[in-house]
């Protein structure tokens, strides 16, 4: 079964653009296939998903249900043996996985936000504080202007993606897959609106919630938990409620009018 975006009458489609990545040990295909009673409630909106730069194996609850549709990818290429220039080396790989899904993407719309889940939300959140330091430091001459993002099942911390962020509070590529001694509370807060989704269910969930209390600006965040574990949810009324805060932002945000 191939995913489907809502139908458009236009025949450019100049719908905004949310950026999505999918978690760690999938694909694009996969993540747009779980992802579908979420696009189908999203139709004001173009979803694109970007495949991660590293092979790896699958991850959890993927096989066997998606054991035919493979390759399966990761943001992060987590070692515990660190070379220099590893970090680097990474960030310029998922940053080159990025821009060649907004480059090959056929859309016309503007980049107003990027969705992602697991370890791809655990990136999408470093992207976007990335994206907020950069143009403290550096100005408008940063050109990512993501609006907002939806963080759904993403672990503290956030990941330093470039030298402004560089901190005991934060983790590089290579030591994101630790839980543990990172210095809080950070320095590092992200203010860029946030949308976080958490399963009560889900192992992780005081990590996710960390992530959000510690790494997220109280004024800027808006939580959603339901009842489930480390999986997308697909009930219409969980999706509806992560559907509607989207809309409550993009507005907010001057993306939408309606």
């Amino acid at each position: 079964m191939q995913p489907q975006q809502p139908p458009h009458t236009s025949k450019l489609d100049n719908r905004p653009r949310i950026l999505c990545l999918h978690g760690g040990g999938v694909n694009s295909k996969i993540f747009e296939t779980q992802s579908r009673v979420l696009i189908r409630q999203l139709p004001d909106f173009r979803l694109c998903f970007a495949d991660a730069p590293f092979l790896s194996s699958a991850g959890p609850g993927i096989l066997p249900i998606y054991q035919e549709w493979g390759p399966y990818r990761s943001w992060l290429r987590l070692t515990s043996i660190h070379a220099e220039g590893q970090d680097e080396a990474i960030i310029r790989q998922v940053r080159s996985c990025v821009e060649r899904c907004k480059t090959n993407d056929a859309g016309t719309g503007p980049w107003v936000g990027i969705l992602g889940f697991s370890q791809g939300g655990k990136v999408a959140a470093s992207i976007l504080y990335d994206q907020q330091i950069r143009r403290e430091k550096d100005g408008p001459a940063v050109e990512e202007d993501f609006k907002f993002g939806v963080i759904m099942a993403a672990r503290a911390p956030l990941v330093s993606m470039c030298e402004y962020s560089l901190s005991p509070a934060l983790a590089t590529p290579t030591t994101a897959a630790s839980s543990g001694g990172f210095t809080l509370p950070s320095p590092h807060i992200l203010r860029i609106p946030t949308i976080h989704v958490h399963g009560l269910q889900d192992e992780g969930l005081p990590m996710h919630r960390q992530l959000a209390a510690e790494y997220c600006s109280e004024a800027s965040r808006t939580i959603i938990e339901w009842e489930g574990d480390h999986t997308i949810p697909i009930k219409m009324g969980d999706t509806t409620r992560i559907a509607q805060s989207i809309y409550k932002v993009a507005r907010q945000q001057g993306v939408l009018t309606i």
